[in-house]
């Protein structure tokens, strides 16, 4: 225990002086439903203010982590303490207060400055939001090159990396002022805001960099973790979700370790280098480019690395994560150094590449309105845009183009080393051995089995159960009982193989992937543009992905389902598909369709797509008839007759609907959430429970409704604790059943 000399108590007694205690906090003084697009701006959040009731043991954490680390060592993390706080958060046009727990952020001192009384934060709220985040951390700017990293995870978001929402906010910690970095964590509003579905986030395991058998490694040890570290599961409440869930984080999990196994075997070779998926696509080789070009080396640490797994694709995607980017720096070197960075492989670029690879973004980062875009969003996200901060922003851009031509350059003259193979039984043999050899004497998992309910683990020492909350936990931490496990399996198991039945092939005139499970039958007929689908099975599936198709007709026949299976747990299978009929990445020009039945959550799911389509007919959906996310999709015509839950469900997109009729809908008529923008022209719905339903903080202009529902006809609430109400307005209505709104929700219609 470390006791009080009087330098602290002096300290200690002057922060309480100053300390501003608020009083117990409550919910936002205005509608979030009137002002969805002043909320989408980082910059409308003026002032954040934290207060921590137990401000006396708070200061006296920060001060025992300050005196308990050297400059440059690690933070502890016994002395990460959780901490209840209450939060306002200050915009123009209203306040927010929020129940909160906090705690120290970061590995490293630089996240706390003692003297003035400031540190790194992680923040989870208990309620509400902070543009549309719930867990978030308010950093130190130092920490993390201040402008740098809002400009570049600005940049890496607008290419298509997942990247997270990072901005300037100033804040109040218990009366102390100071200007920080709100950065949102990896969960699921960063894959949202993203236009990614929700799917299992892994980071590499940090913790074995300060872990021995007896505790954490002191600072004066230097031990190579490169050639012992693997991953860990971050979104562990995912796992929790159902069989179908565990399914698709055991198999994904297996797939990253053994890349982290095959990266301590070559990590000498290709330093930084981790390529999950690389066979499938280019994904991480444009990640470690940009990294390259914007100087953030820091990112592409194994321990620093994190990732999302595709379900859609099968495939895993990096996500940007603490870069330390130094994006005015231009890459400059002579022959010489070129000749030892490429030897010695810096930034890998050997073996990062594939022969005759090309960067596919230098085109569009070189577009004017690409620039524009990009100073506009920049200007959003720092609290004054001053002619320091435009040259940064102007010298920043023109650089990273400098460099990313530079680079290509070099890539074109380098032929890519042949990187040494070893089999996924010697990688693991290979592994162990320099785990013995580091006296990391640490227990694995070798085999999962399922037992009822629960899971059979078998370790290298020993067997016993565990529920799937436990073993969600264990893939968290590589912990059980306080005592190292780590996942690390010697294949995978019977249950996840025995469910990878699919077929996967190409169509070239629609220049699109197509995977799909036996039962499909798929009929194209060329010449009348017609594609016929049908099922043998009721919950038969079809995915096309990333293909483009113009005039086309898609006929879908499904078997009829009479009840609903009580062994559904989850809506999507197991590729996380929630649809029959299912459109990924795609891109629609007149096309339409006409779909009859469907035994899956959706009859017709279309996910991060766009276009145009001019008609979609639907009859005897077994539970939502057409279901869309993240997409931007105008639409002449939708007609669908009877489905087993909503009719339609419009999710995170822009969707413009000219007629829209839909009747016998066992809930809902239209369902419209999570940030979509809506504009309905001519709709009609008709003997469903509930006809309109719009909430966090969509938004509803339409000309003229008619809708005949049982319950309610028009309906607009928060439903999510991420978003916030909803946002109607409507030129005619015909309402016999009424309309309910709550105090979050704002909606204009004739009385």
């Amino acid at each position: 225990m470390i006791k009080l000399n009087k330098r602290i108590i002096l300290k200690l007694f002057f922060f309480l002086l100053i300390t501003n205690h608020q009083e117990a906090l409550s919910d936002c003084n205005f509608k979030s439903g009137k002002y969805i697009t002043q909320l989408e701006k980082p910059n409308s959040v003026k002032k954040i203010i934290v207060n921590v009731p137990k401000s006396k043991s708070y200061f006296v954490n920060l001060l025992k982590i300050d005196m308990n680390t050297s400059e440059h060592s690690h933070i502890n993390p016994k002395y990460k303490k959780k901490f209840n706080a209450d939060i306002k958060v200050l915009y123009d046009f209203g306040t927010c207060n929020y129940k909160a727990k906090i705690w120290q952020n970061g590995d490293w001192k630089d996240h706390i400055d003692a003297s003035k009384f400031l540190r790194s934060l992680n923040v989870r709220l208990k309620d509400g939001n902070i543009i549309n985040s719930v867990k978030f951390k308010l950093l130190l700017p130092k920490t993390r090159n201040n402008y740098n990293e809002i400009l570049g995870s600005l940049i890496l978001r607008e290419l298509g990396f997942i990247s997270p929402e990072t901005f300037e906010v100033d804040v109040v910690v218990n009366g102390i002022k100071s200007r920080m970095l709100f950065q949102e964590d990896s969960n699921k509003e960063l894959l949202e805001r993203n236009l990614r579905r929700e799917g299992p986030i892994f980071e590499g395991d940090e913790t074995i960099m300060f872990y021995t058998n007896s505790g954490y490694i002191s600072s004066d040890i230097e031990i190579d973790t490169d050639q012992i570290q693997l991953a860990r599961l971050i979104n562990n409440n995912w796992f929790s979700k159902g069989i179908i869930s565990q399914n698709i984080v055991i198999k994904s999990f297996f797939d990253l370790q053994n890349a982290y196994l095959e990266y301590a075997f070559n990590h000498n070779k290709t330093p930084n280098i981790i390529k999950p998926n690389m066979s499938k696509s280019n994904e991480f080789e444009d990640f470690y480019f940009m990294m390259m070009a914007m100087n953030g080396w820091h990112a592409t640490r194994p321990h620093n690395r994190k990732y999302y797994y595709n379900s859609f694709q099968a495939k895993f995607e990096p996500i940007y994560y603490d870069g330390m980017l130094h994006l005015t720096h231009q890459i400059n070197l002579d022959l010489e150094n070129k000749k030892k960075s490429y030897k010695t492989g810096y930034f890998g670029y050997r073996n990062a590449f594939k022969n005759n690879y090309k960067f596919p973004y230098i085109d569009k980062i070189n577009q004017p309105s690409f620039n524009s875009k990009i100073t506009r969003k920049f200007k959003d996200r720092v609290i004054s845009y001053d002619s320091n901060l435009d040259s940064f922003n102007k010298t920043s851009i023109s650089t990273i183009s400098k460099n990313i031509l530079y680079l290509q350059k070099i890539i074109n003259n380098i032929e890519s080393s042949i990187t040494p193979k070893e089999s996924k039984e010697n990688l693991r043999k290979l592994f162990l051995s320099n785990l013995n050899d580091l006296g990391f004497y640490q227990e694995y998992i070798e085999n999962i089995s399922i037992i009822d309910k629960n899971y059979k683990i078998t370790t290298n020492m020993r067997s016993f159960i565990v529920d799937q909350m436990q073993l969600s936990n264990i893939f968290k931490t590589n912990k059980y009982k306080d005592k190292r496990l780590i996942f690390l399996l010697n294949s995978l198991p019977d249950f996840i193989t025995r469910n990878n039945n699919y077929s996967a092939y190409e169509i070239p005139i629609l220049n699109t992937k197509v995977i799909q499970s036996p039962g499909i039958t798929v009929d194209i007929l060329e010449d009348k543009k017609t594609i016929n689908i049908s099922q043998r099975n009721a919950k038969d599936w079809i995915l096309f992905s990333s293909g483009e198709a113009n005039d086309w007709i898609f006929n879908f026949t499904s078997l009829g389902v009479t009840s609903r299976d009580q062994n559904d747990q989850q809506s999507y299978n197991a590729y996380g598909l929630t649809g029959c009929l299912n459109f990924y990445d795609y891109k629609f020009t007149n096309v339409s369709f006409n779909i009859k039945g469907g035994g899956c959550e959706d009859s017709l799911n279309m996910v991060r797509s766009k276009g145009n389509i001019d008609k979609i007919k639907i009859s005897n959906a077994y539970s939502d008839a057409l279901d869309i996310d993240f997409s931007d999709l105008s639409l002449n015509l939708v007609k669908i007759l009877k489905a087993g839950n909503d009719c339609i469900d419009l999710s995170g997109g822009d969707y413009y609907i000219d007629k829209l009729e839909v009747s016998k809908c066992f809930d809902k008529g239209v369902s419209i959430g999570e940030k979509s923008k809506v504009t309905l022209i001519d709709a009609k719905v008709d003997l469903s429970n509930i006809g309109f339903s719009v909430k966090d903080l969509s938004i509803l202009s339409a000309k003229k409704i008619d809708s005949n529902a049982f319950m309610t006809c028009l309906e607009s609430f928060q439903k999510k604790q991420e978003f916030g109400g909803g946002n109607v307005k409507i030129d005619i209505l015909k309402c016999p059943s009424g309309v309910k709104i709550d105090q979050n929700s704002f909606v204009v219609y004739p009385n």
